[in-house]
């Protein structure tokens, strides 16, 4: 579920790319570098086989929004695990010198002999969040910003298209600040459908951190 860029337009064959050129810095998708003890309560009761929720991370690697997307069934687990969730530190997604926000999901699978009578299909109702949105394409920029991080308001309809792009958070560089704005309007992006919701239009706080 985590957001790609495109090729870095490095190949095998190629020379070593010069300091300070897009090439010379290396693509990596986000990753999970703390996480928190999740201890299952010795009273647990889940109905369900997993508790799993919908996350989104920052340039920074920072959780800035969590929503759970599936219950254990048990609310003291639910609790428990959300409580968990929101202390994961992150290695942010990077490519051509940047580092972005994205879309990113996980959770725990229950132990079988912890779970009670199971609970039939649509047995567990959640309210829906607003949506979580993956970037699935992301243009490579031809030169290196300075750094600083850019943050943009994308402005989605019901089916991810672009209608918007506003700048909400200046890097400090006007350039760099207009040049992430092209990014994200030239970015393609889905939701991250939770079981029962229909999308709705939304707008996605991009963050793009140039290195």
């Amino acid at each position: 579920m985590i957001a790609m860029f495109a090729s870095l337009l490095v190949a095998a064959a190629s020379p070593a790319p010069l300091p300070g050129s897009i090439a010379a810095c290396p693509r990596a998708e986000a990753r999970i570098i703390q996480d928190s003890n999740f201890t299952m309560p010795d009273n647990a009761r889940p109905t369900r086989s997993r508790v799993w929720f919908a996350l989104d991370i920052g340039s920074d690697g920072r959780v800035r929004r969590s929503a759970m997307v599936e219950s254990s069934g048990d609310a003291a687990v639910d609790e428990l695990a959300a409580k968990a969730v929101a202390e994961w530190r992150f290695a942010p997604q990077t490519g051509a010198c940047m580092s972005t926000s994205t879309a990113w999901s996980h959770g725990w699978e229950m132990p079988a002999e912890s779970i009670a009578s199971p609970a039939p299909p649509g047995a567990v109702s959640l309210p829906c969040a607003a949506p979580f949105v993956r970037v699935t394409r992301f243009p490579v920029p031809r030169r290196r910003e300075p750094p600083g991080t850019a943050a943009i308001d994308i402005v989605l309809d019901a089916t991810a298209r672009v209608t918007g792009v506003h700048l909400a958070r200046s890097s400090g560089n006007t350039k760099a600040d207009y040049f992430a704005a092209i990014l994200g309007r030239n970015a393609t992006y889905v939701f991250e459908r939770q079981p029962g919701c229909t999308p709705t239009a939304t707008t996605y706080r991009l963050e793009l951190t140039f290195h």
